[in-house]
């Protein structure tokens, strides 16, 4: 009797459906009589079967627990596979390989190649992109929310009041929480170093999701005055760091900007905050905000700082949720036009960069994208052309084959499981390959900055993993199937001849046409390499300055509470000590470091020069410097003097420009002694250095100009010998000034320009090296 009768359709009832569906995986020559016994098996019951309706919970779930026993029935026939004619074919596949070992090694290292530069730029692109914060609970429900200048329609993050914080997170509908937060910087003071921090509302990590690993984190009470509850949450890798993970530092406290914190809680090693790209060592509530910043009043309609995160309502929607912000923020705006004229709120998904950084980290993982994938099609193409070349040596044996009376149908489907085993060991290669590079593409992303080195999450998830090998079986189904269908249809009576004329001309020109696509990609992407690598041969880069035997060294005593002038004073005492140490020949501050375009744009122009908009005025770029900063990093001076102790007195403005902006100011003069206005203020050209800016090969000359000034928080010591062999010695003699004040970065000048020219030259050896392979 037939399971499935006319009155009973195979889905209408849910244990129908299960048998059919558990029948799939029963070898398919013995899938009728595995149904015709389960038949048998269930006809007891067709009465209740038929009356599904009016049986009970008990009936139904023993119905079902029956059927699910045919699972296990169809899981002890699984060993009969091997005689089904799948497996058949996959075992006559592995002979094949095998047997033409270099074909299969050159077909498997071709497409793992490609596939493997694939895994490893979308790997990136999955982490730059589309990758939630980690840690976090739900990521799908979570938004970000930025400020918008409604007029210019232009983002501005951590711009939000406190004060418009708490209207939002208490006037709101649609989020189930609401938290802000913002960066800040913190000097350690036990270990004299910088720490990165967040400042966040107690909600912060209840609205993540996020739960500690030890101790607590933030009571709303102490989150309710400014300044009564300094306390404080660390990261898992801080904790590893300052405390060795030793459990018992929950109450013991941190001092950190001067500030005593007390530690009550430890946050999951996998959390890292909720801006991909950034990780932090420590929060604190946004009542201690002035511990950060003492000119923060967080309380205050004056002080925007916050950016903020939420976590949406089942039932509402990111939408929903714009709209009923933008209605909040135009409610503040009429409430208070003076501070939040023009300001809304942008909401967006929080996954990947924040929103305003996306564009211009794009640019690199965008060029990535289009290379790997004209590769990967090279890699095919060449995997095509080898599967044809290898049907053609096969012809006898497929004309035998379906002379003995093999269907074309079989015949193609062992062909494609050919080609699909051979893409998936490409895949496995690729897989294998992208693991070991990865570091190619990290080392680029995970360059340190100012002292601040990005976090990625670069690794091959289970997306990634799927990606890959979804790759493979598609590479293997799409570019093996058109040498199947060819070589699937010999000439019979040619071919058992060895008539090489079996294949006819389609086949040659089918051939020739993926010869052609192979080589005009590869003709492509060589041209490309080779301009590259002729660009990388030329791009030679001239910094102007001798950076050998120099240490670059940046301390944050503002961080420990000094104001300006007593920051000159801890600097003029930090300059004195090292100075004095054997091996030093000169020290000098300057307030940017001395790479390409850091100190920003200064208005230069002629006294007496007129233009018609404040735009149309020069723009120079420029450093402010100390006496000594010539000398430290050899700057060449073609005319006049280096700067003097008396150049920074007050009202005594001294500049020193380079020769490119001698010659556009004073074309036929000599530039010393002349008088300039920068930023409208009167300033006498004391000297004419010869300086480029950090200049590229070919690059036309840059106008530059140096202002006498303290210079800034930015040291430069030349040395006699390795720098980096005396900076333990430096370090030292820095911290007997002040053992509170923050070292962010103390490095030899040589690595900084190699981490900023990183940037140019790996980008272009990480493609130059794509394009080769």
């Amino acid at each position: 009797m037939p399971l499935f009768t006319c009155h009973q359709r195979p889905f209408s009832k849910p244990h129908l459906w299960l048998i059919t569906l558990v029948g799939l995986i029963v070898p398919r020559r013995l899938r009728a009589d595995w149904r015709q016994e389960w038949e048998a098996e269930l006809q007891y019951r067709a009465e209740m079967l038929a009356e599904w309706d009016r049986l009970t919970w008990q009936n139904k779930l023993d119905l079902l627990r029956r059927s699910t026993s045919a699972f296990w029935d169809a899981l002890v026939l699984q060993p009969k596979r091997w005689e089904d004619e799948m497996i058949q074919d996959l075992r006559f596949a592995v002979r094949m390989l095998l047997k033409h070992k270099g074909f299969t090694a050159v077909a498997v290292l071709s497409l793992g190649l490609g596939i493997g530069a694939n895994t490893i730029v979308f790997s990136l692109v999955n982490a730059l992109f589309f990758s939630a914060p980690s840690g976090v609970a739900a990521a799908e429900q979570l938004v970000g929310a930025c400020a918008l200048n409604t007029a210019q329609h232009r983002l501005a993050p951590q711009n939000i009041r406190y004060p418009d914080y708490l209207h939002y997170r208490d006037h709101n509908t649609v989020f189930s929480g609401l938290a802000g937060y913002f960066s800040a910087h913190l000097a350690d003071g036990d270990f004299a170093a910088e720490v990165q921090a967040q400042v966040i509302s107690e909600s912060y990590f209840t609205v993540l999701g996020v739960r500690p690993l030890l101790g607590r984190y933030f009571l709303p009470e102490e989150n309710r005055i400014p300044g009564r509850n300094p306390v404080a949450v660390l990261s898992y890798a801080f904790w590893q760091r300052r405390f060795n993970g030793d459990a018992r530092c929950i109450g013991q406290t941190l001092k950190l900007n001067g500030v005593t914190f007390t530690v009550v809680g430890i946050a999951p090693q996998d959390f890292h905050g909720v801006w991909v790209g950034n990780t932090y060592d420590v929060w604190i509530p946004t009542m201690m905000a002035q511990a950060a910043y003492r000119d923060v009043n967080i309380l205050s309609r004056d002080s925007a700082e916050l950016e903020l995160v939420g976590r949406l309502k089942s039932t509402a929607t990111r939408e929903q949720a714009q709209a009923e912000m933008t209605t909040l923020a135009r409610q503040l705006e009429a409430s208070y036009p003076a501070t939040n004229k023009d300001a809304g709120v942008q909401l967006y998904e929080l996954k990947g960069l924040h929103p305003i950084f996306r564009d211009e980290q794009a640019e690199l993982p965008r060029v990535l994208a289009v290379t790997v994938l004209c590769l990967l099609l090279i890699a095919c193409a060449n995997l095509a052309g080898l599967l044809l070349a290898r049907g053609a040596t096969r012809q006898k044996e497929i004309a035998i084959r379906l002379a003995l009376g093999s269907s074309r149908a079989r015949l193609m489907r062992q062909l494609l499981t050919e080609s699909v085993l051979l893409s998936l060991l490409g895949g496995l290669v690729g897989w294998a390959l992208a693991a070991a590079a990865s570091g190619l593409v990290g080392d680029f992303y995970f360059s340190e900055v100012e002292g601040v080195k990005p976090f990625h999450e670069l690794h091959f998830d289970g997306q990634v993993f799927l990606f890959s090998f979804l790759l493979a079986g598609l590479t293997g189904m799409l570019f093996g199937l058109i040498p199947a269908l060819q070589a699937s249809r010999p000439a019979l009576v040619p071919a058992l001849k060895d008539d090489a004329s079996a294949f006819g001309y389609r086949r040659s020109r089918l051939r020739a046409a993926f010869l052609v696509v192979q080589v005009a990609l590869s003709v492509v992407l060589l041209v490309a390499a080779g301009l590259m690598l002729q660009s990388l041969r030329n791009l030679k880069w001239d910094a102007g300055f001798d950076a050998r035997n120099v240490v670059f060294i940046r301390m944050k005593p503002h961080l420990s509470g000094y104001d300006q002038q007593q920051a000159q004073v801890y600097f003029q005492n930090v300059q004195r000590r090292v100075a004095s140490l054997a091996g030093v020949q000169s020290v000098a501050f300057a307030g940017y470091p001395p790479l390409r375009n850091w100190g920003g744009d200064a208005s230069v122009v002629l006294p007496g020069e007129q233009f018609a908009n404040e735009k149309d005025k020069r723009q120079v770029k420029q450093n402010k410097v100390a006496p000594g900063f010539f000398e430290t990093l050899r700057i060449p001076l073609l005319q006049g003097r280096d700067f003097t102790n008396q150049d920074r007195q007050e009202g005594r403005r001294a500049v020193i420009i380079n020769e490119t902006l001698a010659r556009q100011l004073w074309p036929k003069q000599d530039a010393v002694g002349q008088s300039v206005l920068v930023e409208d203020q009167p300033c006498e050209v004391v000297g004419v250095a010869r300086y480029n800016n950090f200049r590229q090969s070919g690059e036309p000359a840059e106008a530059y100009i140096f202002r006498a000034d303290f210079g800034g928080n930015r040291m430069l010591v030349r040395l006699q010998g390795d720098p980096r062999g005396m900076l333990p010695r430096l370090r030292q003699e820095i911290l007997a000034v002040d053992p509170n004040v923050a070292i962010s970065e103390a490095l030899p000048l040589t690595e900084m320009v190699q981490n900023f020219r990183l940037m140019c030259n790996q980008f272009a050896s990480l493609l130059s090296g794509t394009f080769v392979e």
